[in-house]
């Protein structure tokens, strides 16, 4: 209900509707889909709504990598968004979330004004085996395997964002789709301090069958920093060391040979 001095009461409920034609509306390349059912309550007056949000989408999806099931339950008032609980659930493991963000849904709010440059806070734990996401976002891997947990906490602003917390992941296994080698690692972790995130020797081998049937290691190490510049920006400062001759087979041309050395990777991405 609305009336004429812009207050509203407003309930809505949405029950197995696909997202993607919606989506879509907004961008046209768009392929993320799923089937959303919620239920919204919208209070106060166009200049400060009070909304609350609980739903899920199920079998999210795009195209044939399949991300699970996220299920939210969130408020807005006073130009703050608060996640009070966010979980996507797949096959493979779990991502949770909660925290606020500043941001303004008021109606006379322009869009330049939408995201103001506030703190915010957010949580998040993370385990998972498998990455669907990995190869969506990086077409080049075939495949990446191994028991990854993580926890960290976002905060600061959107031009100066923080980062503290740990992740870390055992038994991982890197293939891209061009080597023939995987490339694999016992265990890797980074610490995540300020807006950076440390790589302290990460240890990475490949492996060749050598005499007698046995498999012979091949290490190269991998230490140094990479910097959140924004939300969206992240600036490398990487050095990669391979101490010993390491073999490697490119399989779309049929190249193959061993190198040793020293790599520097520096530079921001995107």
């Amino acid at each position: 209900r609305f009336d004429y001095s812009t207050r509203m009461d407003l309930a809505l409920q949405l029950s197995s509707m696909p997202i993607r034609p919606w989506l879509k509306l907004i961008d046209t390349s768009q392929a993320l889909d799923g089937i959303l059912s919620s239920h919204m309550t919208a209070t106060g007056t166009f200049d400060s709504p009070r909304i609350a949000v609980s739903g899920t989408v199920a079998s999210m999806h795009m195209d044939e990598f399949a991300f699970g099931d996220l299920t939210a339950q969130l408020s807005y008032s006073d130009r703050l968004l608060t996640l009070d609980s966010a979980t996507l659930a797949s096959a493979g493991g779990e991502y949770r979330a909660v925290g606020n963000l500043p941001i303004d849904l008021s109606f006379s709010a322009t869009l330049g004004n939408r995201l103001p440059n506030e703190p915010f806070h957010v949580d998040i734990s993370a385990h998972d085996t498998m990455f669907e996401m990995v190869s969506l976002l990086m077409p080049t891997v075939e495949e990446l395997s191994g028991d990854f947990t993580a926890k960290f906490s976002l905060s600061g602003t959107a031009r100066h964002p923080q980062i503290e917390g740990n992740a870390s992941i055992t038994n991982a296994t890197l293939k891209y789709f061009d080597l023939e080698d995987p490339i694999r690692a016992d265990s890797a972790s980074v610490r995540m301090v300020d807006n950076r995130i440390l790589v302290d020797q990460v240890k990475v081998f490949v492996e060749r069958k050598g005499s007698r049937d046995s498999f012979e290691r091949y290490f190269a190490y991998l230490d140094g920093e990479i910097t959140a510049l924004a939300i969206d920006t992240l600036y490398f400062d990487v050095d990669v060391m391979i101490p010993r001759e390491l073999p490697f087979r490119y399989e779309l041309e049929d190249i193959s040979g061993r190198m040793t050395g020293d790599l520097h990777v520096e530079g921001a991405w995107p």
